[in-house]
């Protein structure tokens, strides 16, 4: 059911897309610090615009996503060394005193 669900809404996405881009395929011009590119589709602007975020978050999110794995380590670790230790624990004869 989600597959059927996903599949959907990527044709959703995918006709909104493609009529966006038959109604808005004028030419504009780019113009940023160092220069300007003319006559270029607005779709084109916008895919390259979307592809230039994504890269950049991708790019942001890795001090997380390696932050989170060497804490996944070391609790991996803490948690075999409780794991052990526990072990032992209740290897130990008990002393009545």
């Amino acid at each position: 059911m989600r597959s059927i669900i996903t599949i959907i809404l990527f044709v959703l996405m995918l006709v909104l897309g493609t009529s966006f881009t038959m109604l808005n395929n004028n030419p504009v011009t780019v113009e940023y610090y160092f220069g300007k590119i003319e006559n270029v589709s607005l779709p084109l602007v916008l895919f390259i615009v979307l592809l230039i975020g994504v890269f950049l978050g991708i790019i942001g999110s890795l001090g997380l996503l390696y932050s989170m794995k060497k804490k996944n380590i070391r609790l991996v670790r803490d948690k075999k060394r409780a794991e052990e230790e526990l072990k032992n624990l209740r290897t130990m004869p008990y002393r009545d005193e």
